[in-house]
């Protein structure tokens, strides 16, 4: 996405959503991921340093997989196997905790 230069203060887009841009603190001398959520006139904003951006990047990676996962078991059980949402959801639920166990570091 093409970022337009600004001041620290003011996000490169506007309208809803999350965006994060590329920043330099001129304090501190270190590069910074910026990320800015809005949602109305609401704008909230954080700086973090690239390593925690790209980490924050794949644990976004994951859970959007993951939920993706939990989306089509969710169909799959209520579709094939003619379960209730309920019984489905109790499901998805013991299975997230088995992924959580397997894959704890």
């Amino acid at each position: 996405m093409s970022q337009q230069p600004n001041d620290d203060s003011t996000p490169a887009q506007s309208g809803d959503g999350f965006y994060c841009e590329s920043v330099f603190g001129v304090h501190t001398q270190k590069p910074y991921v910026q990320i800015t959520f809005r949602r109305g006139d609401e704008v909230m904003q954080t700086q973090i340093p690239p390593a925690n951006a790209r980490e924050l990047a794949m644990n976004l990676f994951q859970c959007a997989e993951a939920a993706d996962m939990d989306a089509m078991v969710i169909r799959f059980f209520q579709a094939r196997l003619h379960l209730s949402l309920d019984k489905a959801a109790q499901i998805i639920l013991d299975l997230r905790a088995l992924r959580d166990e397997t894959y704890k570091p």
